[in-house]
């Protein structure tokens, strides 16, 4: 956890695999430079979300749930077994989708997170549901046509002010060292390929945790 505006922010590694094993191994190697560690929607689609978070367990770290949810929000939200702490649904699903999730999410003490991959910001201010956090997300084929994860966060804090945040999508050092400032307490920035597809992802990870160290 690193200090920024005298609270905290946390760093998640995204486990954005198709088999469990190669997970696992990344994991091993890596979650304790972590605060959270993320079942990817690839792996949850591959595995499962039951056997992802039974493997996960073992690390004694929350779970960022990524189930990307777009309709029965109620029912997928129930999917969130402990220690599962945060779990998305996406923001382009219906109204009622969004609401059902959250509401399911928070009886089970869990943090909804409104996705807004492919969303215009504008959908953020349409959707009348108190969601814990909303996740500023570029898919890889977005960053692939040049957009950028800081431009967007600027955007939202001047139109959205302090919600609080998960932010994704080709995190590097350099990126996270112009984001940091951007954050408020309990926000959440999520890397994955930065670490997990290096050829040597315990360094990617202590470089990256570095980074963050300086803002304490």
């Amino acid at each position: 956890m690193i200090k920024v505006d005298k609270a905290l922010v946390y760093v998640s590694l995204a486990l954005d695999f198709i088999d469990l094993n190669d997970a696992l191994k990344i994991a091993e190697k890596c979650y304790r430079f972590f605060d959270i560690l993320e079942a990817g929607t690839p792996l949850i689609k591959a595995e499962g979300s039951k056997r992802c978070i039974d493997a996960l367990r073992k690390f004694n770290l929350p779970i960022y749930l990524d189930l990307k949810t777009v309709d029965v929000g109620g029912l997928e939200a129930l999917l969130s077994a402990d220690p599962v702490r945060y779990a998305t649904v996406l923001a382009l699903s219906d109204e009622s989708t969004i609401r059902d999730f959250h509401n399911v999410c928070k009886s089970k003490g869990v943090y909804s997170v409104m996705d807004t991959i492919r969303c215009n910001i504008n959908r953020i201010g349409e959707i009348d549901v108190p969601v814990d956090y909303v996740a500023i997300h570029l898919g890889v084929d977005e960053r692939r046509v040049g957009g950028d994860i800081v431009s967007v966060v600027k955007i939202f804090r001047s139109v959205y002010g302090d919600r609080r945040l998960a932010v994704g999508g080709g995190l590097s050092p350099e990126k996270i060292s112009n984001l940091l400032p951007l954050l408020r307490g309990d926000d959440i920035l999520i890397v994955g390929s930065y670490v997990s597809r290096s050829s040597n992802p315990e360094e990617s990870a202590k470089q990256l945790r570095g980074v963050m160290d300086e803002f304490i």
